[in-house]
């Protein structure tokens, strides 16, 4: 079984047999220790970086483990007519999530938050579609970040009402229809896309 987290349009993976080389993707044998910054200076000119272990799954814990963890929770929402759910944020097209609550659970602060960051409201909980891992650099502290992800269903009869959290970044909440998404999210972060990916409107990367 492979593992991977991601870091704004890379991806590091551990796994046990090395993948098909392709233009972008680097695979390093594991010697040792992992540190955050070795990781950063190989994946800097590249899009990938396979870590090959004996144990990918220890090797997988061991690099999470040197950052601070959060948990999150989001949804992609899609209405009647099959439009998703998108915002801007801090200059880039994503989905509404956030941090978990003390005493909260995943389900509620998926819905909550899609609330809080578009402003719908009358949107339904659906299955559970993924969950992501990816980590950044907040306020000089290293952070890992796991969101559940849920599929949402919208079931206002008007498209009105939508107010991006604008103290969250966001400056834009729009529907967008699925042949404008690969456009779209080209340029957003890798964990996104990877949301897509899950839910059948993006092909694998």
């Amino acid at each position: 079984m492979n593992y991977s987290v991601c870091f704004e349009d890379k991806r590091i993976g551990f796994t046990r047999i090395a993948p098909v080389l392709a233009p972008g993707v680097v695979v390093m044998e594991e010697d040792g220790p992992l540190s955050i910054t070795k990781v950063l200076q190989i994946v800097e000119n590249n899009k990938e970086l396979w870590i090959i272990s004996a144990d990918p799954e220890n090797e997988f814990r061991a690099f999470c483990n040197l950052f601070t963890r959060v948990e999150a929770a989001g949804g992609l929402v899609t209405d009647p007519q099959g439009s998703v759910l998108l915002i801007f944020r801090n200059g880039r097209w994503d989905l509404p999530k956030g941090h978990v609550e003390r005493g909260e659970g995943v389900e509620t602060c998926a819905l909550r938050e899609v609330e809080e960051e578009t402003g719908i409201r009358g949107v339904t909980l659906g299955d559970f579609l993924t969950q992501t891992i990816h980590f950044y650099h907040w306020h000089g502290v290293w952070t890992l970040k796991t969101c559940h992800w849920y599929r949402m269903n919208f079931s206002g009869s008007q498209q009105g009402g939508l107010t991006p959290q604008q103290e969250e970044g966001i400056t834009r909440v729009e529907w967008v229809k699925p042949e404008f998404l690969p456009g779209l999210l080209a340029g957003s972060f890798r964990s996104i896309r990877e949301v897509f990916v899950r839910a059948g409107y993006l092909d694998k990367e």
